[in-house]
């Protein structure tokens, strides 16, 4: 049990560290000049400091809805433990992104204005969840 919340708690901050990186490349992006690989890594430190605690706050839950539904899934053997949490990362990101929506008129995530953002940010998600179908505990039935 612990392993599991330890798993949990790693794959959440890799999905919100993720996300909040993408999320500032994106908005670099959008300016449309020129910007130094020192600049984007400044912006991308910048927004881990600033903007990931509270992008925590909402990611962590949403990933504990998703990695539920995909532990259920996994009882069926046609899914596969990657993709099913890789999934679960990418719809706690949807989940995210949409929930905010519903509260706020605009996208809350800059990044998320564009189609392109948005999906950019649930790749990043995808792969942090990931860390939870690569490292997370395999019962017997399903190692």
């Amino acid at each position: 049990m612990v392993r599991r919340i330890l798993v949990f708690l790693l794959a959440a901050a890799a999905i919100t560290a993720l996300v909040a990186i993408a999320g500032a490349q994106v908005n670099l992006d959008a300016l449309g000049v020129s910007v130094t690989a020192a600049d984007r890594a400044a912006a991308a430190a910048r927004d881990l400091v600033g903007a990931a605690p509270l992008l925590a706050m909402f990611i962590a839950p949403a990933f504990l809805v998703t990695a539920l539904i995909a532990g259920f899934a996994l009882r069926n053997p046609l899914f596969g433990r990657l993709l099913l949490f890789a999934l679960a990362g990418a719809g706690a990101v949807l989940l995210v992104l949409e929930g905010l929506s519903v509260a706020f008129p605009m996208p809350v995530l800059a990044a998320a204005r564009t189609v392109e953002g948005a999906q950019l940010l649930t790749a990043a998600g995808a792969l942090g969840g990931l860390v939870y179908g690569f490292f997370g505990p395999r019962s017997r039935k399903h190692a």
